[in-house]
């Protein structure tokens, strides 16, 4: 991007960068900046290997991971499946105190009375007013 040909019609024999104004460079010595690029990263391959700061790397599929990369992955995916496991268990938790307390609540009848309603609405202990009764 950036190279247009010199001719109107794309028919020159130059091409010249839009933005500097000049001529582009010439293909051989592109192709021999590419080839020191490539010669300096090969020694730089090569000096590692000889210090033996490389690790084999296993293939898998399209990626390829080292034994470093591959633990670290798996921890992180052990780590999001007992989180997983975890929200799992909480809301199934939740869901069973909720059947809890709809099953008591279905449980009693809504016409039942129980103890607790008539001391509340008369105002007065059931037991002492039985009490005080016999």
């Amino acid at each position: 991007m950036g190279v247009i040909p010199d001719s109107t019609y794309g028919y020159g024999t130059e091409y010249r960068d839009y933005r500097t104004e000049k001529a582009a460079e010439e293909p051989e010595n592109r192709v021999s900046e590419w080839m020191d690029a490539i010669a300096r990263r090969k020694e730089e391959i090569v000096e590692k290997v000889r210090r033996g700061e490389t690790e084999p790397s296993i293939p898998t599929g399209a990626a390829s991971f080292t034994y470093k990369q591959w633990d670290r992955m798996m921890r992180r995916v052990d780590r999001s499946i007992d989180a997983m496991k975890e929200r799992v268990e909480a809301d199934e938790e939740e869901r069973e105190d909720r059947e809890d307390a709809e099953d008591t609540v279905k449980s009693k009848a809504p016409d039942s009375i129980t103890v607790e309603m008539l001391e509340e609405l008369l105002g007065i202990t059931i037991k002492e007013y039985s009490d005080e009764k016999e």
